[in-house]
């Protein structure tokens, strides 16, 4: 029924449509409304550029029609706007407000609804209903991998995927749900009573950090010949064995990190069973870490919280964080 849902399309005045081709298959993309800081070529050529490198990244190109979808929003730009986005089978969605400038964050978002055809939709954790214990995995590693891949096609900087990143750190650092253990998590989420934006976006900090910190792992117990790819490589060949897409169990999953990784992944995520922080990997010879008193982005004064970041030492100029990143 969902699949039947996804290939409805209804559409409004103001249509625009535009295909393009990325290996030889199609890309339909269509526009309802107008923006007025940029135009549909930028987010043609956005769109392009994030697909051809996840593909290319997944040595995948099974997708013989795919429909992209943006939507104005008829709202001006402010830090307390929210763009959103949605991913379904072969498509995903977009909305964005008239007033906005393409900020970093619209490009991470796009690449994160991206990277959902294959996290979300083709390799999925958990095994609770609806699979609320896995939206660490399925969130928390697309958000990961939308920053990342954002930064892989050229469209965000180094500067600015860190600026990003550290906001998150920051809202995670100041959230009230943060030792939230995954039990209560999943018995409270999407449930009118019980949950909250806070609670929603906790799986989501909880596994880009898990990512995170794995990937550096990989990377330095490999001497740099393996890395976080590799594991998402892996789960995404038994998936095509199991017929296009697989569930996988915690111990499953455990045993294709310790390919990698002799302590495998059960340290980070006893950590998300429990509700303890989880702190960012620290990346040598790229970002230091710093912690400080701090006030959210959205310049309220109704927290304080001492907030880790990463921090570039401006007494140095050399830094390798592409190794990090790539």
């Amino acid at each position: 029924m969902n699949k039947l849902w996804d290939g409805l399309f209804v559409g409004g005045s103001d249509i625009r449509y535009k295909k393009i081709l990325i290996n030889n298959n199609p890309i339909h993309i269509v526009f309802n409304g107008y923006w007025n800081k940029f135009n549909d070529a930028n987010l043609i050529n956005i769109v392009d550029k994030l697909i051809t490198v996840q593909r290319n990244a997944w040595n995948d190109n099974n997708f013989p029609y795919f429909l992209v979808s943006f939507l104005s929003l008829d709202k001006e730009c402010s830090s307390r706007v929210r763009y959103a986005g949605t991913a379904h089978q072969n498509s995903f969605r977009a909305y964005f407000p008239q007033d906005c400038p393409i900020l970093p964050e619209m490009k991470e978002l796009i690449s994160h609804e991206l990277m959902h055809m294959w996290i979300g939709k083709k390799i999925m954790v958990g095994e609770e209903r609806g699979k609320i214990d896995g939206k660490w995995f399925t969130e928390g590693f697309s958000d990961y991998y939308g920053r990342a891949m954002a930064y892989r096609a050229g469209l965000t900087s180094e500067n600015n995927y860190f600026n990003s990143l550290n906001r998150e750190l920051e809202n995670y650092s100041l959230s009230r749900e943060k030792n939230t253990n995954l039990s209560n998590l999943v018995s409270r989420m999407y449930k009118k009573e019980s949950s909250n934006l806070e609670l929603e976006k906790l799986p989501y900090q909880q596994g880009e950090l898990m990512a995170i910190n794995l990937n550096k792992d990989i990377k330095v117990a490999s001497n740099f010949k393996y890395s976080l790819d590799n594991v998402i490589k892996d789960m995404l060949e038994e998936a095509r064995n199991k017929g296009e897409s697989k569930t996988f169990s915690v111990e499953e999953l455990d045993t294709i990190f310790r390919k990698y990784l002799s302590s495998g992944i059960k340290p980070y995520l006893t950590k998300i069973i429990n509700g303890e922080i989880l702190h960012p990997a620290k990346l040598t010879g790229c970002k230091s870490l710093v912690t400080r008193k701090t006030t959210n982005f959205r310049q309220t004064v109704q927290y304080m919280s001492n907030t880790i970041f990463y921090y570039k030492n401006s007494i140095y100029d050399d830094y390798n964080c592409d190794k990090w990143l790539k």
